[in-house]
């Protein structure tokens, strides 16, 4: 079966699994990671995507002195170059794939389905002050006895003899 990515593996996934993961959602992949590890993802053409791996791309040639020269085992790089093709992650799986990756990604692509993800506020105020409404809430119901604990008693740190 045909990869939708071009960045190289070590491994190949077994055909059969790789059959079954694209009759429920064609642009599935299955990527080798080495050490064992393989990565569930779904390609597709996406812009975001593609930018967040140029980002990505950018800081880790800054790190590493204008070199992206892949090694065996630098996950960073092969995740990057696998989203600039539009790749994008769903899973890790640790062992040889078999039935029990397409099981549970049918039953994720299941909940996507029936459960999507609550909408999250595009802009950048409005996402602030989601957040300081959920502060505000767990500062009035359970973080309040917690505030009230660190502030009201009397802490004590240890340190053992010599540590200065």
């Amino acid at each position: 079966m045909r990869r939708l990515t071009s960045v190289p593996s070590f491994r190949e996934p077994p055909e059969e699994v790789l059959r079954r993961l694209r009759e429920i959602r064609p642009g599935a992949e299955l990527y080798y990671a080495g050490e064992g590890d393989w990565w569930l993802g779904e390609v597709k053409s996406d812009a975001r995507r593609r930018l967040e791996a140029m980002a990505v791309l950018a800081r880790l040639a800054r790190l590493r002195n204008g070199r992206l020269t892949p090694d065996r085992n630098d996950k960073r790089l092969a995740r990057a170059l696998l989203m600039l093709e539009g790749f994008g992650w769903i899973a890790t799986f640790r062992g040889d794939p078999d039935g029990r990756i397409v099981e549970d990604f049918r039953q994720r692509v299941w909940n996507e389905v029936h459960n999507p993800p609550q909408e999250m506020p595009d802009d950048e105020a409005a996402r602030r002050e989601a957040s300081r409404a959920a502060l505000h809430d767990y500062l009035s119901t359970e973080g309040r006895d917690r505030v009230r604990h660190i502030y009201r008693h009397r802490h004590t740190i240890l340190v053992p003899q010599g540590a200065n």
